[in-house]
């Protein structure tokens, strides 16, 4: 039986955030694949210091009027009229 290694944290964390070689995000992929540890691992790696992660996960500004139903005149804020 073939055992592999596992990658570190820091390794899965560089390829969730996608600053991996080609080379060796194939190998990590494959890795991946048939290894449900690092496969749980990777889902709960902090990418809190991912700038658009974080700008993804942020609310857009004026939708907590939409959120409470307070959202006439919206579409002046953000020039619709």
């Amino acid at each position: 039986m073939v055992t592999t290694l596992c990658p570190s944290r820091e390794t899965l964390l560089e390829y969730s955030l996608g600053t991996l070689s080609g080379d060796e995000r194939d190998a990590l992929d494959s890795h991946l694949e048939g290894c449900p540890d690092c496969q749980a691992m990777i889902m709960t790696l902090d990418d809190a210091n991912d700038t658009l992660i974080g700008r993804l996960r942020a609310p857009l500004r004026g939708c907590e009027k939409i959120a409470n139903g307070s959202h006439k005149g919206l579409d002046k804020n953000i020039g619709l009229r």
